[in-house]
């Protein structure tokens, strides 16, 4: 982009918004370079794997996004920051298998988070895990009902998402909603 800018600006040279947009395209470039080099030199660094994440999300690459969980994977402490960070890096791309393999270790690092579960049943309804599903909703719900704090409440996502609409359709979970 910085190139056809510059070549517009060439072109064009009455117009100086072709220079800016080719500064702006530079920037970027270097930012990005800084970004890819950060995380490079300290793999297991939670805010450098989120900014190649970010940047290789928006750049729709897939194999280098890949790549950064598959190295912040081997490189980071597990830990409920770090996991989630992995967790979400599959979601941005799909990747629901992958997810599906963290949301588990998730939920083993924390077993008393409902959001963890809540979490994991979303996967599990994602890749059509139906009953995998609704036993974890149900771990989620048990969870919020005893937790004090209670953000994100999940009792009017579960009853809106229409993701979710399979498990409003279970036995168990419909008594749950019908009572709150």
């Amino acid at each position: 982009a910085a190139k056809v800018a510059l070549e517009m600006a060439q072109l064009d040279a009455n117009n100086p918004d072709h220079l800016v947009r080719h500064q702006y395209y530079q920037r970027i470039t270097q930012q990005n370079h800084h970004f890819i080099s950060a995380f490079n030199n300290t793999p297991n660094n939670t805010t450098n794997f989120l900014r190649v994440i970010q940047m290789y999300g928006g750049m729709r690459k897939t194999n280098e996004l890949l790549k950064a969980i598959e190295i912040f994977s081997k490189e980071s402490e597990t830990n409920r920051i770090n996991l989630t960070a992995i967790k979400n890096a599959y979601g941005l791309i799909g990747d629901w298998e992958g997810k599906l393999k963290v949301d588990l270790q998730l939920t083993e690092h924390e077993p008393g988070s409902y959001a963890a579960w809540f979490d994991l049943s979303q996967t599990h309804i994602r890749l059509k895990h139906t009953n995998e599903s609704t036993q974890a909703m149900l771990k989620a719900l048990n969870l919020f009902k005893d937790s004090e704090i209670k953000a994100p409440d999940i009792i009017p996502i579960l009853r809106t998402n229409a993701l979710l609409k399979p498990l409003r359709d279970q036995p168990e979970i419909k008594r749950i909603l019908q009572n709150n």
